[in-house]
């Protein structure tokens, strides 16, 4: 008898865990608390200019980071200079290879500024949909 109500306390204290885990996670993509964050002003209004600002800082970051990787400032990143990336380094040359070559989606040998924000999204996303499921 203790033991299956030992077992109903842990079982109701797990579910009691998830669901407040499960709270926390849904409050985050909450429209209420996504809006105030966007509403700098507090004026209960997203303007154009506040809707538009964490997307104008988000490009503003990848341009840095892609100007950091083209090494050369031809506007372009080659396969030599994304593995110069540090980062890059620790990965072994034909997972760096297949990597650059789904990148480059117009094969030119060359990641593009397009090509490289684009790859940038996909990464992001499939790292949120990792967090995701590992919380």
């Amino acid at each position: 008898m203790t033991s299956r109500i030992l077992k109903l306390s842990l079982l109701t204290l797990a579910l009691c865990s998830f669901t407040f885990a499960n709270a926390q996670d849904k409050e985050k993509r909450n429209p209420e608390s996504i809006f105030k964050k966007l509403d700098t002003n507090a004026d209960s209004f997203l303007s154009l200019e506040e809707f538009k600002a964490p997307r104008e800082k988000a490009k503003g970051k990848i341009e840095a980071k892609f100007k950091k990787i083209d090494t050369d400032t031809n506007g372009s990143i080659s396969l030599n200079e994304l593995k110069a990336l540090k980062r890059e380094k620790t990965s072994n040359p034909e997972q760096q290879t297949k990597r650059f070559a789904k990148m480059d989606a117009d094969k030119s040998g060359e990641l593009s500024m397009e090509e490289f924000k684009k790859a940038l999204v996909k990464m992001k996303k499939r790292k949120a949909r990792k967090e995701t499921v590992q919380d």
